[in-house]
């Protein structure tokens, strides 16, 4: 799923892939979103600002995915190597 980055849907300057993790939890909150609009018998739709956050959300957990994957891909045991200048 592909996402505006940088703001709202549409509003941004750069496309930003989503991870698996944050496109799941826009997923499940937009789908919260329905089922509160048919109980509520109205249409319900998030607001500007809604998104930023939702946007704002997404890209921690994108992140802190993205951080997860560099961690797992260290070195264990420390070592540096020191290149000359």
């Amino acid at each position: 799923m592909w996402f505006v980055g940088g703001g709202c849907w549409g509003q941004a300057v750069g496309m930003v892939k989503r991870s698996v993790e944050s496109e799941r939890l826009l997923a499940q909150l937009d789908s919260e979103l329905v089922e509160s609009a048919e109980r509520a018998g109205m249409k319900l739709t998030w607001s500007a600002c809604d998104r930023e956050h939702l946007d704002r959300i997404a890209a921690t957990i994108d992140r802190r995915v993205h951080l997860a994957g560099r961690y797992e891909n260290t070195d264990p045991t420390g070592r540096v190597e020191i290149l000359p200048i």
